[in-house]
């Protein structure tokens, strides 16, 4: 027996033996037995995802929830885990960006971002281009959005320019992609991330608490923290880069006029542009109408499904199509990221349901471990309560099970609900360690294919930069909570 199949025995033994360890052990604390089975399952899960892949232990995790109490029947299971609107937009997504890769659109932008004058064998200038490239876009789209054709756009990059798939700028790059464009989405009060937060909250205060009453201080909060997030990024790139590893970005030259884009590229364009546009329009239009409501409830994955269905209703005057569902799918799909975003939601989800009571649970141990401390002391422990634990599951599960939480904890002592409700969710948002924590940093495990960047390279990045986000919390996220924000 080799040792790679000998290790992925073990390590699937491991991962079993540590759910149903788990699994036995008697409720207590507000945890319900089905809770207990619950966190079993999503131990042995993310163990096993580690070290011997997605797919396995995700199709194992979505059995062994469904049979775990945490929901009703196991239909209800099976529903928890395609019915969760990220699943189902990720599905979107990848459809769209496959429209977006077939037609060659992701390969001719590239070329042109490179064959640009300001940043042609300009390493620094071309990393800045593309962190406004994640930027932007985030900042009034979705990022997942973003993180798919922006990261198709760097490998048609790296290729272009013949990078050395062992050199650390395009995985530096690519990581600084996914992580500026979850940052970038909390700055703009009306992204769906921002406005779920903040009306979790309002609902527990019974209206007391809400966005209102808060905008310019979250506003101006998230713009410098999000400035200061990317000079880090940005400096880190600069430190960790060897002259060898850009040295192809130095010495490439342009051609003197790019080729013009294909008939498919111009496709793909209009395509691009038309679902930009249907995105937006929600922003501009009055609202209380009808046109405001039919576009806002459309939303991303209404959208997504809209245009992938256009581009494979396309055909050309010979009766030939011009895309076909299998092609986009084979060129945008990522079944190992789909599959592994199904079991977590279906694990993670249950973590919200009153009968497994895990939010009583984390409650119970977090309300007498700050009953005695300071504002400040009871800020700390749940920003990094969240820090340390969304590096291991969703972050959208975490933040709908601590915000009920912060509220307990914070209300009547003297802090800002609001305020800290902000900072816990933003350390929530700095799920950039594991497959499991998050569907941008899944996206970008499954780019790991493509050479460019690794899994080791992930682990061995991601930590320095989940520091620096829960100093950049502790210190300046302190000061807006308790200078800005009203308690």
């Amino acid at each position: 027996m080799s040792k790679a199949a000998r290790n992925y025995i073990i390590h699937g033994l491991v991962a079993l033996v540590l759910c149903f360890a788990i699994w036995m052990i008697p409720a207590s604390n507000g945890l319900s037995q089905s809770g207990v089975r619950a966190l079993g399952v999503f131990v042995g899960m993310i163990y096993g995802m580690c070290t011997i892949g997605y797919v396995a232990p995700a199709l194992i995790a979505i059995f062994l929830i469904g049979v775990s109490g945490a929901y009703s029947s196991y239909t209800d299971a099976i529903i928890a885990c395609w019915g969760n609107q990220i699943v189902t937009m990720t599905i979107g997504l990848f459809l769209f960006g496959g429209v977006m890769g077939y037609s060659g659109l992701a390969k001719g932008l590239a070329e042109r971002i490179i064959n640009a004058k300001f940043a042609t064998g300009k390493p620094w200038m071309l990393t800045l281009v593309i962190m406004l490239a994640a930027l932007i876009p985030s900042m009034l789209l979705h990022p997942l959005i973003t993180v798919i054709i922006v990261l198709n756009i760097c490998i048609n990059i790296f290729d272009k320019l013949e990078i050395d798939k062992t050199s650390k700028w395009p995985a530096g790059v690519m990581l600084m992609v996914v992580i500026v464009s979850i940052f970038a989405q909390n700055i703009l009060p009306f992204q769906m991330a921002v406005a779920m937060d903040y009306n979790i909250l309002s609902m527990m205060s019974g209206g007391k608490w809400s966005l209102s009453m808060c905008l310019g201080a979250h506003m101006g909060a998230m713009a410098i923290y999000t400035i200061l997030m990317c000079a880090f990024l940005f400096g880190f790139i600069r430190v960790i880069c060897k002259k060898e590893d850009i040295e192809k970005v130095y010495n490439y030259k342009a051609p003197e006029r790019s080729e013009p884009f294909d008939s498919n590229q111009k496709i793909g364009l209009v395509i691009l542009i038309a679902f930009v546009v249907c995105l937006l329009l929600p922003i501009v239009l009055p609202d209380g109408s009808g046109i405001h409501h039919f576009f806002s409830n459309i939303g991303t994955t209404g959208f997504c499904f809209l245009f992938v269905g256009i581009a494979v209703a396309l055909m050309r005057k010979d009766g030939k199509k011009i895309f076909s569902i299998k092609d986009i799918a084979d060129s945008g799909f990522n079944w190992e990221v789909m599959v592994m975003l199904l079991a977590i939601s279906g694990v993670c989800d249950s973590f919200t349901a009153e009968s497994t009571g895990v939010t009583a649970w984390l409650t119970n141990i977090l309300q007498p471990l700050v009953s005695n401390m300071s504002g400040y002391g009871i800020f700390a422990v749940l920003v990094l309560f969240a820090l340390l634990i969304t590096g291991f599951t969703d972050d959208i599960a975490i933040a709908f099970t601590m915000i009920p939480v912060v509220y307990t904890l914070t209300n009547n002592v003297g802090l800002s609900s609001l305020g800290v409700m902000l900072w816990v969710t933003r350390a929530n948002n700095t799920a950039v360690w594991l497959p499991a924590s998050c569907p941008h940093i899944a996206i970008l495990y499954g780019k790991t294919d493509s050479g460019y960047i690794t899994r080791k390279k992930i682990l061995a990045y991601t930590p320095i930069l989940i520091l620096f986000t829960g100093i950049m919390i502790l210190t300046f996220g302190w000061y807006t909570t308790a200078n800005w924000f009203p308690v």
